[in-house]
């Protein structure tokens, strides 16, 4: 009997040695679950061990399970030692738990790249393209005109402020007309905007005086007006009923006054009619063209010191262009415009040989035949 109670201490110590393992082993497991949920917060790449780690753990308890089945031993005074259904359930859940908010938070991130992945892989059709182009086109342009017209608008309320206001008017250039006359032509107000005024206008407006030839008008910023004019001046000289009409170069009828112009020829012989010879019209194109062989004589004749005693000009026949010399009593026939030079040198001549002499010169025929009548 005495050996019986030995062999039954002995079997007993034994399977309580055998429990107290598999209760070590329940702390591994339990602790292989709680790093299990660590590391499942980790990246994928780590999955791997984890699922080496439990493997490992599994296959150490399926082992002891094995070597000591307990549920095929009957063993009296020790209960058995798996673990209850219930624990195996709450590790169930546990590791389901774990497992469930990685799949609900994976989801989502693949949904999201799937549609990414649809709306690239969608191709447009060459119609919707277009469309797409014509609206990015019209947005632009939308957006350049509400730009423009924001501009536009500061900038005009900016240019009409009174800081450009006129305070002066300079005018420059002027010796016949006075600048109380150029202003009041202009019809420019000292107080009106500088950029109201338009340039072209007052142009016409200033021209409208017979003497100026051209204007120029410039903005000094921010409230003076420069008026630069360039005037006619009158070299020559019309006879008309009791009076005299001035004229340039260029033909234009600049004035028509009582006084006479001194050192100024007259014109004589003129095809232009009597209606049109008004300050700011010009000679007819038949006068014009004889008007031209007119300032070529007087060219040479100053040249040759002979411009100042020629008083009047016969422009009536264009083969002969007659000179008047009041001073010397003299009047020069001179033919057409050919030979100019030597023919103002017989002038010459002729003036000194008969001076004091009343008489005609005839150089019309020719210079082969020049010759001076003495007036009977």
């Amino acid at each position: 009997m005495a050996k019986k109670g030995k062999e039954a201490s002995s079997v007993d110590l034994y399977y309580l040695g055998q429990a107290e393992k598999e209760e070590n082993e329940k702390k591994k497991k339990q602790k292989a679950s709680q790093k299990a949920k660590k590391n499942t917060k980790k990246k994928k790449k780590n999955e791997p061990k984890k699922e080496k780690q439990e493997n490992t753990t599994k296959s150490v308890s399926s082992k002891l399970e094995d070597a000591y089945n307990m549920e095929e031993e009957i063993i009296i005074g020790i209960p058995k030692s798996s673990p209850p259904p219930k624990e195996k359930k709450q590790k169930q859940n546990k590791q389901k738990k774990v497992e469930q908010p990685q799949k609900v938070k994976e989801k989502p991130k693949k949904q999201k790249k799937s549609n990414k992945t649809n709306k690239t892989n969608k191709k447009l059709t060459p119609k919707q393209e277009k469309a797409l182009k014509r609206r990015k086109l019209l947005l632009a342009i939308i957006k350049w005109m509400v730009l423009c017209i924001l501009l536009a608008g500061s900038l005009i309320y900016f240019l009409l402020s009174p800081l450009f206001n006129i305070t002066d008017i300079v005018i420059e250039g002027n010796s016949k007309i006075t600048t109380e006359q150029i202003q009041s032509l202009s019809q420019i107000k000292i107080g009106d905007n500088i950029f109201k005024m338009q340039k072209s206008d007052v142009i016409k407006k200033i021209k409208q005086n017979p003497y100026i030839n051209s204007v120029t008008i410039r903005r000094e910023l921010p409230n003076i007006v420069e008026i630069e004019v360039e005037e006619r001046q009158a070299t020559l000289q019309l006879q008309y009923v009791n009076s005299y009409v001035y004229l340039n170069n260029q033909g234009y009828l600049l004035e028509i006054s009582e006084q006479k112009l001194e050192n100024s020829p007259i014109l004589r012989g003129i095809s232009t009619k009597e209606e049109n010879i008004k300050p700011g019209n010009r000679l007819e194109k038949e006068d014009l063209e004889k008007l031209e062989v007119v300032l070529s004589i007087l060219e040479s004749a100053k040249s040759n010191e002979i411009g100042d005693k020629i008083t009047q000009i016969d422009i009536s026949e264009k083969n002969d262009f007659v000179l008047y010399l009041d001073e010397e009593k003299k009047i020069v026939h001179m033919g057409d415009e050919k030979d100019l030079s030597t023919k103002m040198l017989w002038i010459k001549t002729i003036l000194e040989k008969e001076q004091g002499i009343e008489g005609e010169l005839f150089l019309n025929e020719g210079m082969d035949s020049v010759y001076f009548r003495e007036k009977v």
